[in-house]
């Protein structure tokens, strides 16, 4: 158990990155896993006041704060609008609710812990971070700074470009929050599918993942493996798939295709046979298992997580598939007459992707 000598409930982000500057000082956020630790820390920073536990929607991006929770995230209607329910996928298993309750989105970023599904999903996302001096960064450039920094992180920054959205969603239909609330529910997983989709293998329920897969779709201006100059596919195509594989049991490692391997277009209209799907997808799934890193831990052995990566890679790529499909078939809603469909919808439900019948 962790404790401290001070405590300061920060008024303003200044005062809070003042007292950051102490080595010994730390800034809490949820406190779960800092509370696993056996440490005395000089002054204890909470962020509370400073209005970070706010999830925002503009034109452009979602603006999650850092203090959101886990559960906050889980259950939001417009940001699982966005990404048709894989949000709520990912979170899902993390311990329970009363965990997730107290887990904060900004300690599981900051953290960067190798099992985390959290920080799969944003990378997928094509997510950035907010830092108080360094500004916004990239995921993968966050990676790379030291965990001792003493910056605060303050919102994780989704863009709405990230993941490429069916035409036919008009501008007209955004905010997604404001959307989605007229139509809750599996109906809204069909009226928003996005294009992502999040799967993991636990050893159970609740436990830290085996191996966490997050496959998207991405523009090509947002793709290209971390190089400096962005790859276009080649398959000429305006999007390009993205897979990002966590718990292996480094932390989350990004693979786009652009090798082109999977044709995006045929794939985002439909157009691929049977067959096609499951060659195409099967190819890119063993070509990202060959440029993953992969070690035996107390959960699994390398060999085993690289077998998983393909598979669940496989699985990712082929439910992209069935989202289209099913908002394909999807009959049309008139978003501003839904009285019908929210007496037939919980507005607890949680959407599947796993299956076209379930989001039918």
């Amino acid at each position: 158990m962790y404790s401290y000598s001070n405590y300061v409930r920060a008024a303003s982000l200044d005062e809070a990155y003042e007292l950051c500057q102490k080595k010994n000082n730390v800034v809490l956020g949820g406190a779960l896993w800092l509370r696993m630790q056996t440490r005395t820390f000089g002054t204890a920073i909470d962020l509370s006041d400073l209005g970070l536990d706010k999830i925002e929607e503009n034109d452009e991006n979602f603006i999650i704060g850092a203090y959101v929770s886990l559960r906050d995230l889980e259950r939001h209607v417009g940001f699982n609008a966005f990404t048709g329910g894989a949000a709520a996928e990912a979170v899902k298993h993390i311990v329970g609710v009363q965990f997730r309750n107290c887990a904060t989105v900004g300690g599981s970023i900051f953290g960067r812990f190798g099992f985390s599904d959290v920080y799969t999903l944003f990378y997928a996302l094509n997510a950035r971070v907010r830092l108080y001096k360094a500004g916004e960064i990239g995921l993968d450039e966050f990676a790379g700074r030291p965990k001792n920094e003493r910056d605060i992180l303050t919102h994780i920054i989704v863009p709405k470009s990230a993941c490429k959205q069916p035409a036919e969603i008009a501008a007209a239909e955004r905010p997604y929050v404001e959307a989605a609330e007229r139509v809750e529910g599996d109906q809204a997983a069909d009226r928003f599918a996005s294009r992502i989709v999040y799967l993991s293998q636990r050893n159970n329920s609740t436990d830290f993942p085996v191996l966490a897969c997050a496959v998207s779709v991405l523009e090509n201006a947002e793709a290209g493996n971390g190089a400096e100059d962005t790859a276009i596919s080649k398959s000429g195509g305006a999007a390009c798939l993205r897979a990002v594989i966590g718990a292996t049991p480094y932390l989350a490692q990004c693979v786009d295709d652009t090798e082109g391997i999977v044709d995006t277009a045929q794939l985002l209209t439909g157009d691929l046979s049977d067959e096609e799907m499951l060659a195409q997808a099967s190819a890119f799934a063993e070509y990202v298992a060959e440029h993953i890193r992969f070690d035996s831990n107390m959960r699994a052995g390398a060999a085993y997580r690289k077998h998983v990566c393909q598979v669940l890679v496989r699985r990712a790529v082929q439910s992209l598939r069935k989202c289209e499909a099913a908002h394909s078939s999807a009959p049309k809603i008139d978003l501003n007459s839904s009285a019908e469909v929210k007496s037939k919808i919980s507005p607890d439900a949680i959407f599947d992707l796993s299956s076209a019948e379930e989001v039918k």
